[in-house]
């Protein structure tokens, strides 16, 4: 049974009506996120073809219940969202477009869209002071990886078998894991982070430069972490003027003693 009286004032008046007043100004507001949270899980709902979710348990419920949609973590007083894990759960978007701006939910520790058919590109993880993992493996995700320096709980980075281009980005001191296997990656690796556990990451295979790293070794089980990275593309070289000119000069060459041939033949 409720504790607290209706807050209808029909019909009181007097010290009825001030006992009532008091009542309700006393009773506990329900806990709600923030507009801007609901609003981003709104959009991101939209953005992934929500209608077509395998789950969407409570998606687009009213005001206040946005802690039960499911794949959707809050804090304990349920004013703040907390983790939104969605995985394998027939998410699409469009190629070439960013998932919303995640920086709307500040307090996020977890993010896991694996297993999807997202292909677009991930938003900043920058302003997410909170996070400690963030899982987007096994979808066709382009553009760079985001960075996460600067996160100073980020301790699991899984975007492996993904279409992502670029560098690898420098890691936080926290990383203990790095799965970015299966993708277009090329250039260095990072500096290899002193968290790093043996045998739980993956770089390979990437178009990433090999060079000598024992870190890198114990962290992939591999020795040489890049034994299964290809080469990166040669450069094709341009050629130099000079070189043109000689080509040129051949051509020249080839054409006159072509017409001379065909001279003497007629």
């Amino acid at each position: 049974m409720n504790q607290f009286p209706r807050c209808s004032l029909a019909r009181r008046t007097g010290a009825a009506l001030a006992v009532t007043l008091a009542a309700c100004a006393a009773a506990p507001a329900s806990a709600a996120v923030p507009a801007s949270q609901r609003q981003f899980l709104i959009d991101f709902y939209h953005h992934t073809q929500g209608s077509a979710w395998t789950f969407s348990n409570n998606w687009l419920g009213a005001p206040g219940t946005e802690c039960s949609w499911i794949g959707v973590t809050c804090d304990g007083a349920e004013t703040t969202v907390t983790a939104l894990s969605v995985q394998s759960n027939n998410l699409t978007d469009t190629p070439g477009t960013v998932l919303p701006d995640w920086s709307a939910l500040p307090g996020l520790r977890t993010i896991n869209l694996s297993g999807n058919h997202l292909s677009g590109r991930l938003p900043s993880i920058s302003a997410l002071p909170e996070l400690r993992s963030l899982d987007v493996s096994n979808n066709s995700l382009q553009g760079p990886l985001p960075s996460p320096a600067g996160l100073m709980h980020f301790f699991r980075y899984h975007a492996y078998n993904n279409q992502f281009t670029g560098a690898i980005p420098a890691l936080p001191a926290t990383v203990e894991q790095l799965r970015v296997e299966n993708n277009q990656l090329a250039g260095p690796v990072p500096a290899p982070p002193a968290a790093l556990v043996p045998g739980a990451s993956a770089l390979c295979p990437n178009q990433l430069t090999p060079t000598p790293s024992a870190a890198w070794d114990a962290a992939t089980g591999t020795s040489p972490w890049h034994a299964t990275c290809s080469a990166p593309p040669a450069a094709t070289p341009v050629p130099t003027l000079s070189e043109w000119m000689l080509v040129l000069l051949s051509l020249g060459a080839a054409t006159l003693g072509l017409r001379a041939l065909q001279r003497r033949r007629h």
